[in-house]
């Protein structure tokens, strides 16, 4: 039973999550720029997630055996990057209305 409440309390963290971005790509698709933030403060989580992953991977050298839990991990951490320097590129900022952040 408490297997399934453990279950239960994660399977609502993950929908919680997954409904946060829902909202920040239907803002980002009308040029919010509080979705922007949102989307800033998303993936700047996901990339510590992440990062910690793949800390995690250097720490257990026995998970280098499996390489591909590894490229995945550096796969996820560039592409995450890429997203956070283009959402703070002088243009993009333009585009959403920012002034300041």
């Amino acid at each position: 039973m408490m297997t399934g409440m453990g279950g239960a309390i994660v399977g609502l963290i993950l929908l919680c999550i997954a409904a946060a971005y829902v909202v920040a790509a239907i803002g980002l698709l009308k040029l919010q720029e509080w979705a922007r933030i949102l989307a800033i403060v998303l993936t700047a989580a996901t990339l510590l997630i992440l990062g910690l992953g793949l800390f995690d991977v250097f720490r257990h050298p026995r998970m280098l055996f499996f390489f591909g839990v590894f490229v995945r991990h550096v796969v996820a951490v560039a592409i995450d990057v890429w997203i956070l320097v283009y959402l703070f590129q002088p243009n993009v900022k333009r585009a959403f209305g920012a002034t300041g952040f």
